[in-house]
């Protein structure tokens, strides 16, 4: 499969790097639907475990949405992001 075919047009592959990162284009308006697409799309890689968790920092350094091994990570980005908007898993 091309890499034009796997993410939105609006997405390049920096050489350097396998992140994915939003291309500058004059007008381009990338929607909350495809940021999260996107997040998906890094998550379904499974570079650690495929898993991840939205939740505030257990040291008190903001919050945190990551690939985790941490109890109660889903597969889903959009459910991860679902459980903290309703309180979490704690």
């Amino acid at each position: 499969m091309k890499h034009e075919d796997k993410f939105p047009e609006c997405y390049y592959r920096v050489k350097t790097s396998d992140v994915l990162l939003p291309l500058e284009k004059e007008n381009a308006i990338v929607t909350d639907k495809e940021r999260l697409d996107f997040l998906q799309k890094l998550n379904d890689r499974k570079r650690y475990t495929g898993k991840v968790v939205l939740r505030e920092s257990t040291k008190g350094r903001g919050w945190r949405l990551h690939e985790t091994t941490h109890p109660g990570a889903v597969s889903s980005i959009r459910e991860a992001i679902d459980i903290e908007m309703e309180g979490g898993n704690n």
